[in-house]
């Protein structure tokens, strides 16, 4: 994306918060909806799947995690995140996302 709409930052900054996670705190469990997406300003989340036998995939600062929420409100969590180290998120809640679009 080149550039974004005014209207439409200023509309995000509405809906987004922050949110801080101890270390060890599970942020959303496999198999529930997908209410928000997650951007990771600070820290390190896991995300561990029983699919892929326990496996492990870790997401560090500046990375999205949860971002098909965004395009499938019906589509459940494909794994269990849990933060690392104290982390900092900004939450984007997919059906405000939705509404701005």
């Amino acid at each position: 994306v080149k550039e974004w709409h005014r209207d439409f930052l200023s509309e995000l900054t509405q809906i987004v918060r922050e949110e801080v996670l101890a270390s060890k705190t599970i942020l959303c469990k496999e198999g529930t909806a997908s209410l928000a997406a997650y951007y990771i300003l600070q820290g390190r989340l896991a995300v561990v799947s029983t699919a892929n036998r326990g496996r492990r995939q870790d997401f560090t600062e500046g990375m999205w995690v949860g971002e098909q929420s965004f395009v499938s409100p019906t589509r459940r969590r494909i794994g269990t995140i849990v933060a690392q180290h104290l982390s900092r998120l900004m939450v984007v809640p997919s059906g405000g996302f939705r509404e701005v679009l």
